[in-house]
């Protein structure tokens, strides 16, 4: 019954990398955290126009990013979770990744 859910894992992973390609996330990540640095710095605020141009560049990424940001984590945590549950024998695990599963392939519709 584990092999049932390789196929599903390896398409979800598919159309995640196609996401991550299409709308450059890492790019995006990389810009975000960038700007993040920019705004903790010491000299931030000095001046004002600027300031607010970065936060409102910062928002834009962060609304860009964090919807895949999520679906990435709970891919990878469900991944692992049908990997120990392969590895383990573990029923209770696989039905836990299994939903897990069911959840993000209807998040991905």
């Amino acid at each position: 019954h584990y092999e049932a859910h390789q196929p599903i894992l390896d398409d979800l992973e598919a159309r995640i990398l196609t996401i991550r390609d299409l709308f450059d996330y890492d790019s995006k990540i990389e810009q975000r955290d960038s700007l993040q640095e920019q705004m903790n710095g010491a000299e931030f605020w000095n001046d004002q126009d600027a300031a607010q141009k970065t936060i409102s560049q910062f928002k834009l990424l962060k609304s860009q990013t964090d919807a895949l940001g999520e679906v990435i984590v709970d891919f990878d945590d469900a991944k692992l979770g049908y990997e120990l549950a392969r590895e383990e024998n573990d029923d209770e695990l696989l039905l836990e990744a299994d939903e897990q599963l069911f959840l993000l392939t209807g998040r991905m519709e």
